[in-house]
């Protein structure tokens, strides 16, 4: 009886490590018929779109995704990992690519920048002597494709990325008088404040409240730098405000009112 029982426990621990052992292997790579397809057909679709492409960029192995029930592999740039791009085999049995959306707009990569670009501007702010009249910086660049070469390339490298004449700086205020003058004054300070900051950005979005009335605001975007130092600032701001034309063909400038 207890070499029986020995045989028995034996079996049991045995067919448990296979049942693990099967639960690894499907959620690493699924069903094992389809997982074999998937890859055949990734494979496949690289060689007919992208032939140069385990030349060029780092490759992974294709992988099983449970949340999305889906086969893929990851492609990223030798250059920075972090710039990728994927390619899956999805639930219609179809091979899709991410390269558009990811690799040549950078729609993965770029919030990665700009979020450590904001969190240093908003340490350097809170570590200055300016008085805090502003909150919430925001830094936000452009998509990759619409930079020039040189530029997509420093992004790349993370070569100096605070010096590149690329990005817009965003924040908030309060304000007493909501009018031009006052608008004015707001973006001249944000610019003297990031320029002694070492930012150089190449244009400015501020959201200015009312100080007695929060819930009035005002989005005004896309104030070129180039624009305050010159001093022509005010006078395009009491234009844009006194027509009411909230996008003005011949401005970059637009503006949004907020009742909340």
């Amino acid at each position: 009886m207890q070499k029986r029982g020995l045989i028995l426990g034996m079996a049991f621990l045995f067919l448990i490590i296979f049942v693990s052992f099967g639960v690894i292997i499907f959620m690493e790579k699924g069903n094992p018929f389809v997982y074999i397809q998937a890859k055949k057909e990734i494979e496949q679709y690289i060689e007919k779109n992208y032939p140069h492409l385990y030349d060029e960029f780092n490759v992974s192995v294709v992988s099983y995704r449970p949340k999305e029930n889906s086969y893929s592999l990851t492609v990223s740039d030798k250059r920075n990992e972090n710039l990728s791009f994927r390619i899956f085999y999805n639930q219609e049995k179809q091979v899709e690519d991410t390269y558009q959306f990811d690799y040549v707009e950078g729609n993965n990569f770029l919030p990665l920048i700009e979020n450590e670009l904001s969190k240093e501007l908003n340490k350097k702010m809170e570590d200055s002597s300016f008085l805090l009249e502003f909150s919430s910086y925001r830094v936000s660049i452009p998509p990759l494709d619409e930079l020039e070469k040189e530029e997509k390339e420093a992004l790349i490298l993370q070569k100096e990325i605070d010096d590149l004449p690329i990005y817009t700086v965003e924040a908030s205020t309060t304000v007493t008088n909501m009018n031009a003058s006052t608008f004015t004054s707001q973006f001249e300070k944000l610019h003297r404040q990031t320029q002694q900051l070492s930012f150089y950005p190449v244009a400015y979005s501020l959201l200015i409240c009312k100080m007695d009335d929060a819930n009035y605001c005002i989005q005004i975007n896309n104030v070129e730098k180039d624009l305050i130092e010159t001093g022509n600032l005010e006078l395009e701001l009491q234009k844009l405000l006194q027509e009411n034309n909230q996008t003005d063909n011949e401005s970059s400038i637009t503006y949004e009112v907020i009742e909340k």
